[in-house]
């Protein structure tokens, strides 16, 4: 789902943030619900028997890898922009353990800027959505965390990190008795102690020896820190003390030259390695800073693809190969030695799926916006993937680019809001392209020109309800996608929406929407008069902070996903509050921003669980309607 900003980087940002240990086998293993890891609130039991998973959250798989350490012992961690979890690997690579989850609480954190190690192996990393240091023991247990947004001693302001082109900021490295934070967008090094105290600021903005503009990477050793100094396009060495000591690099591809060197780091012989971005390129120079050789590809097996962060060990440089979510080991003269790592685009998992939906036979659809790498991936009922519909720029005249909603139609067809085109596009049961309605952009024609629609849904006549985000609308369609009508304006009173992100259709051709920005539901007739709603701002139950979907049973019950409260309510068709489930955290039962819903042919509730990067699968929560064919 998508707020209802204007602009083409604003919806980019918007789906970005909108992604996010326990997970699922791609197959989707069942658990019996045991109520601790849900917990329902308020009201009767919790209205399901079991729960499966679609997707996991880590245990290998591997989402923009953007920090990577090397301990003692070899194994290697790795920090995600889209994960949010530690992951730990053997030093052959294989998956051993992992922690963390999304949030501002003790052992959470958002997109990982950096990761250090001391020589205990406590693990220090920068979470650089929430602009703070954190501190683990070496198993993962939360030590401490110190830093908070300001430009204050002590403060930092790394950048977020929200997009796949915006990687996080931030970088640290450990050394003795000091921890070296890079605090990018303040254009400056802090060093700390161990434990976060008595912070010493190096540098301020420029472009002079010992100052910085957007540092990130770096590397701590006898002879000082090396900075990966990223928008002046050079590495600088500092002394101990933080004096600047010498420098080397400029604008470009050439030898010794650099286009966002991102990351740092030095061998036990005093090499430096750059991550040199943009160039998709592995730079190696002297303890001098001289340049050496560069490298781009693993051998004769791909090239890389944006190089973020690397360490180097024991005679080998370990790369966080992020556009190709890749790990990649390399000798120090730049031949491969091995790599590890499965993609997001893996067949079974997601990158921050936004919407699910279901067919009449329980074929299960999942919508995955990521921009160029957009996909619909299908699933059978027993949640064994089948086949990928792609999107992206090559088809960008026929497919969808980050598609935020899907709907599939009686004869098995999907309807999906592609809200940067302005369009509903057409899918055929097997994924072809057979239509495209819209591409109005903001003229606000009634007639099916659509801004930014970001929901869809399919009601019992199958005609087609859009959630016309941007014009603040919903509007009607027949089943051949010819306009029927449309209602709603800006506002906050009766039949007025602010960025409605979804909608369902319920019996007797009511019609719900999840109105986001003003924190409801809205029930209307079939003719698209006002009947009632329900919700206000807030926590508590039947309270609302941005709800992002919403489906109905056959019996009339209204299920909604509280994206921000990381829940789902369930109402009646009135809107009384019936009863609610789920917490922050990743467990199954939990959420972290919840998205789309939809109930399937046998009554399972089907959870987009967003920043999870699954979908969660209820068994039984809404009476079943009858498979077709089964």
């Amino acid at each position: 789902m998508i707020p209802p900003e204007r602009t083409a980087a604003a919806i980019l940002a918007a789906v970005a943030l909108v992604l996010a240990g326990c997970g699922g086998a791609p197959g989707g293993a069942s658990r019996p619900y045991g109520g601790a890891a849900a917990g329902c609130l308020g009201g009767a039991g919790c209205p399901f028997s079991e729960i499966r998973l679609i997707g996991q959250r880590g245990e290998g798989i591997l989402r923009g890898p953007e920090a990577v350490a090397v301990a003692p012992s070899g194994e290697t961690y790795v920090g995600d922009q889209y994960s949010y979890v530690v992951q730990v690997f053997s030093p052959t690579g294989q998956f051993e353990r992992e922690w963390g989850s999304f949030g501002d609480g003790p052992g959470q954190f958002g997109a990982i800027g950096g990761l250090g190690l001391d020589v205990r192996g406590n693990v220090y990393l920068v979470d650089a959505t929430h602009d703070r240091v954190e501190k683990f023991s070496p198993s993962g247990r939360f030590e401490r965390a110190w830093g908070s947004p300001g430009s204050g001693r002590g403060q930092f302001d790394f950048g977020g990190g929200g997009r796949s082109d915006q990687p996080p900021g931030g970088g640290i490295a450990v050394r003795g008795s000091f921890v070296y934070v890079a605090d990018s967008a303040n254009d400056r090094i802090e060093r700390f102690t161990p434990e976060g105290t008595h912070p010493v600021v190096w540098g301020g903005p420029g472009r002079g020896r010992g100052r910085f503009a957007n540092p990130r990477g770096l590397a701590a050793a006898r002879e000082g820190i090396y900075v990966a100094d990223d928008a002046n396009r050079r590495i600088q060495l500092l002394s101990p003390r933080g004096r600047f000591v010498r420098q080397a690099g400029r604008f470009g591809r050439g030898p010794g030259q650099f286009a966002d060197p991102l990351g740092v780091a030095v061998d036990g012989r005093g090499a430096v390695y750059v991550a040199d971005d943009n160039n998709n390129r592995i730079v190696k120079l002297t303890p001098g800073l001289r340049y050496v050789r560069a490298w781009n590809r693993f051998g004769s097996a791909h090239t890389l693809s944006y190089v973020r962060a690397l360490a180097a060990a024991d005679g080998q440089v370990v790369v966080a190969d992020t556009g190709n979510d890749r790990i990649e080991v390399f000798h120090t003269n730049g031949s491969p030695v091995r790599e590890w790592g499965t993609s997001p685009d893996t067949p079974g998992q997601f990158l921050a799926p936004l919407d699910v939906t279901a067919n009449r036979s329980g074929a299960i659809f999942v919508v995955v916006p990521n921009a160029s790498r957009s996909h619909i991936d299908r699933f059978s009922s027993s949640l064994a993937f089948q086949s990928r519909t792609r999107g992206g720029h090559v088809k960008i005249g026929t497919h969808f680019f980050v598609p935020t909603a899907a709907a599939a139609a009686p004869d098995g067809s999907l309807w999906v809001t592609d809200p940067l085109n302005d369009r509903l596009r057409h899918l055929t049961p097997d994924g072809a392209f057979a239509g495209a309605i819209g591409g109005g952009g903001h003229r606000a024609n009634p007639r099916a020109r659509f801004s930014h629609p970001a929901g869809v849904a399919v009601d019992g006549a199958g005609d087609v309800l859009v959630a016309d985000t941007g014009h603040n609308r919903v509007e009607k369609l027949n089943a051949r996608g010819q306009f029927e009508s449309a209602w709603g304006s800006h506002g906050s009173g009766h039949l007025q929406f602010n960025g409605p992100l979804a909608l369902a259709g319920g019996p007797a051709g009511a019609i719900y929407v999840a109105d986001t920005g003003n924190n409801r539901i809205e029930k209307l007739d079939p003719a698209g008069r006002f009947l009632t709603a329900w919700g206000s701002p807030g926590t508590g139950l039947g309270q609302f902070d941005r709800p992002a979907g919403v489906v109905v049973a056959s019996s009339g019950e209204v299920f909604v996903s509280d994206s921000n409260n990381d829940r789902v309510q369930k109402f009646t068709s009135d809107g009384r509050f019936l009863t609610a489930w789920g917490v922050p955290g990743s467990a199954p039962g939990q959420f972290n921003h919840p998205g789309g819903l939809s109930i399937d042919c046998r009554g399972d509730l089907l959870v987009a669980d967003t920043r999870n990067n699954r979908v969660q699968v209820f068994g039984r929560a809404a009476p079943a309607t009858g498979c077709a064919g089964g």
